[in-house]
Formats: C-alpha cells, sequence, structure tokens
C-alpha cells in the first residue's frame, strides 16, 4: 500500500509539471503479478518460474497430440511444426523440456539426404592433407555452399517418418507434464543485484534522472547514444 501510495504521488506531480503519465500501463505492486514475456514469475519467499493455466493445458493437450501420433508411420510435417514453435517457446520456462524436444527436431529433418536412419547430421568425410592450389580450394567450398543452400531451398515432404527416439522422448515429456496445475520452476541465482530507486523520465529523443543517496543528489539529462535510440520503449 505505502508503495502504491508513493508512486501515485509521484505521477501525480509528474502529470501536474506537464510530464505525461500512462497510468494505463501501471500496475498494482504484488510478488505474484501476470505473465511477462510467457513466464510468470512470483517472488513470494522464494523466486519461482511457471505458466499461466491456459499455457499449461494447451501444453499438455499438444503432448497429448504427439502422444497419438507414436502409432502412426507418418505423420504431418506442417502440424509437426506448429507444435515444436509452442513447445520451444514453454522451454523458456520449463528448460527441463529442451532435450526431449530432440526427437521431435530430428523427425522434422530426418527427411533430408544428408542424415542418417536415426535423424542425425552425417560427418562429412575429411579431406586429405595436400597442397591444393588455392584456387582448386577456393572452388571446391563455393560448391559446398551452393550444395547446403539448394539443401536448404528444398521443400520438405507433407509427410515425415519419425525417428528411433521421437516415442520415447514423447513418453517424457507427458511424465513431467503431469498435473492440473502448471509446474513451479525454482529460479537459481547466479549473480547477486542491488535494485536502486530513481525518479525519470525516457523519451523517444532524450532522458533524464536523479538519485538519492547519502551524498546528495546525481541527476543526469542527456540524449540516447545512436545504438539506444534503436531499442524499444520499454527497454529505455
Amino acid at each position: 500500500m505505502a508503495c502504491w501510495k508513493a508512486v501515485r504521488r509521484f505521477c501525480g506531480v509528474c502529470s501536474h509539471r506537464g510530464v505525461q503519465d500512462a497510468s494505463r500501463k501501471r500496475t498494482k505492486p504484488t510478488q505474484e503479478p501476470g505473465p511477462w514475456a510467457g513466464t510468470v514469475v512470483h517472488t513470494k519467499g522464494q523466486v519461482l518460474a511457471t505458466v499461466t493455466l491456459t499455457k499449461w493445458q494447451r501444453m499438455q493437450s499438444l503432448i497429448d497430440e504427439l502422444w497419438v501420433m507414436t502409432s502412426a508411420e507418418e505423420l504431418p510435417h506442417k502440424r509437426l511444426e506448429q507444435i515444436r514453435g509452442f513447445l520451444v517457446y514453454v522451454t523458456r520456462t520449463y528448460r527441463w523440456l529442451t532435450p526431449y524436444l530432440k526427437g521431435l527436431h530430428l523427425t522434422l529433418d530426418a527427411w533430408r539426404s544428408d542424415r542418417d536412419e536415426e535423424g542425425w547430421r552425417k560427418s562429412k568425410p575429411k579431406r586429405a592433407k595436400q597442397p591444393w592450389p588455392e584456387w582448386l580450394m577456393t572452388k571446391l567450398a563455393e560448391d559446398e555452399t551452393d550444395e547446403e543452400a539448394s539443401e536448404e531451398d528444398v521443400d520438405a515432404p507433407a509427410m515425415v517418418k519419425p525417428v528411433p527416439r521421437f516415442k520415447d522422448d514423447v513418453i517424457a515429456m507427458k511424465g513431467l507434464t503431469q498435473g492440473s496445475e502448471p509446474a513451479l520452476q525454482k529460479c537459481r541465482v547466479q549473480n547477486t543485484l542491488v535494485a536502486f530507486y530513481l525518479l525519470g523520465d525516457a523519451s523517444g529523443l532524450g532522458f533524464g534522472s536523479g538519485f538519492v543517496d547519502n551524498l546528495g543528489i546525481w541527476y543526469e539529462s542527456a540524449n540516447w547514444a545512436d545504438p539506444l535510440k534503436e531499442e524499444s520503449s520499454n527497454f529505455r
């Protein structure tokens, strides 16, 4: 409540002085806020990351859909890409799911000519070390580049065969995502930071900020550097 009153007072003074305040963007202070960039972070007692119930249920339904696919000999490539896109997005929160997406990745690319029966990329044979002329080495490198580019340009087939580990990975994902409530992921501390509260305003061209400590008031005002001008308003 004290934080909310302080913010309201500060923004009221800013508005009185002609500094615009977008109050619609303001949220009440809480240790259990809503999602930001796809992740819900709680800081009540410990730092925990999770997702919304809607996203959790959607993830479970997609994994169930993959489980049904494990009984088929061929799988729809386009649908697998759509499912992978969502699951990769979820792994930004649940990193322990990442290893079990490998079967999905390999299945999507197993149709390529440079893959083995398990979907892994075949290693290219090493050339013998000989004093080849420079022009020949350049020509060989260009041929390899053109071959890789042409391989990428080939359209994927509508149906692809699952790799051997695909089913095992889906089983693992089903086991890890059981439960009616979203899983909580503990965020391990890697660095210690100190938070400072300061007064400031950032616009498209410039910024100004003031900081108060036991030594006095520190104030700065300037234009953004060229690299920072290209960043989003949230960054500034």
